[in-house]
Order: C-alpha cells, then sequence, then structure tokens
C-alpha cells in the first residue's frame, strides 16, 4: 500500500475525480477491471467517511452559528444591504456579513488541512497523485 498526505480540499477533488459530477462522470464510470475497480472502490470507501464528516462538520457549525429564516431554515446570511455614499449621493449595495466571513475563513482553514490516505500502487496512475 501506498501513503499520500493531501489537503481537504484536494481530497474533495480527487473524491469528485471518483465520483464525477452533475456533469461529468467519474472514474468509477470508467470500463475498469475488477481488480482496479477493487482498489478504486476502496480508496473511495475512505474519501466518503473523510468528505461526508466534513460537510457533516459544516452543518453542525451552520446550525450552532446561524439564525433561521422566514421558512425556519437555519443559515448564515451571506449578504446585507449597507447605504454608501458615493459623489453626495447614497447607494444601497450588498456587502458580505461579518458572521458569513469569519464563518468561510475558518471553514477555508479547515480545508487546507492535511490528511493520510493509503491506496494501492495499482491505481496510482489512474487518479493523478
Amino acid at each position: 500500500m501506498k501513503e499520500v498526505e493531501l489537503s481537504l480540499k484536494e481530497i474533495f477533488a480527487l473524491h469528485s475525480r471518483i465520483n464525477g459530477d452533475e456533469s461529468n462522470g467519474g472514474l468509477l464510470d470508467s470500463d475498469l477491471s475488477m481488480i482496479e475497480r477493487f482498489w478504486l472502490n476502496d480508496l473511495n470507501d475512505q474519501l466518503n467517511r473523510i468528505c461526508g464528516g466534513v460537510r457533516n462538520l459544516r452543518d453542525d457549525m451552520i446550525r450552532r452559528r446561524g439564525k433561521p429564516d422566514s421558512e425556519g431554515n437555519v443559515l448564515i446570511k451571506a449578504t446585507e444591504e449597507a447605504e454608501l455614499l458615493i459623489e453626495g449621493k447614497t447607494r444601497k449595495i450588498l456587502t458580505y456579513t461579518k458572521e458569513f466571513l469569519d464563518f468561510q475563513s475558518e471553514y477555508n482553514q479547515l480545508m487546507e488541512e492535511s490528511y493520510k490516505l493509503t491506496f494501492n500502487p495499482a491505481i496510482e496512475k489512474m487518479i493523478g497523485i
């Protein structure tokens, strides 16, 4: 087995490459040998656990720091209206809220954290690590 250390941001990108997204199929949609598919699924199990944990953490932090909207959904409001005086005229503009900027900054820091993955070298070239 081979070990590699990737940031959480890189892990999410690898997860997307393996599973695909709304517009593209992933490596698991490719014509693979049984051995390649076995080892790719093994790595994908690790990625699912890590990405799912990060998503759960993100959602939990939104529930803790957010506020309910008019429909009862808890969210961190991203923008708010502000007034700005430009050349003697008051203009309304949208600005990011402090709560959103703080949350985004902390989330981005989390996504830079490193995590060690293990995988079979047989799929190394395929996954591009």
